[in-house]
């Protein structure tokens, strides 16, 4: 992750209160090939339960918005699961409108020439 955000693919925004971490977002910015677009991706907005109801995850996700426009972008998209109530009230609350799709995911297996190890062996 660290040569990830050090290149500038992953931006991490951390809130913390002395060495304390209170709640972390993490965007990308992405393209749409269907608008031709970039837009900002939050991949994570967490913030621990003990710390929620504060204005944590508000905060993040501002600096989020903030980012995303400091880039150009003109759209932050994102995901929350449906039994994730929280989060959806959290969203709603913000002003986000919900865009329902299915989300499919399928675990790739490296081939031979792809895996991980297989440099060892050359």
């Amino acid at each position: 992750m660290a040569d990830l955000t050090a290149i500038g693919r992953v931006t991490v925004f951390i809130a913390s209160i002395d060495d304390t971490v209170l709640g972390y977002a993490s965007m990308t910015r992405e393209v749409s090939t269907w608008t031709g677009q970039t837009f900002a991706h939050l991949d994570c907005l967490f913030v621990d339960g003990r710390y929620r109801g504060h204005g944590v995850g508000r905060l993040l996700f501002n600096a989020a918005c903030a980012h995303a426009r400091s880039v150009g972008d003109t759209e932050l998209q994102w995901q929350t699961p449906a039994w994730n109530a929280g989060a959806i009230l959290f969203y709603c609350r913000t002003g986000a409108q919900s865009a329902s799709k299915e989300r499919f995911t399928m675990p790739i297996e490296p081939t031979a020439d792809h895996h991980p190890d297989s440099r060892r062996s050359r």
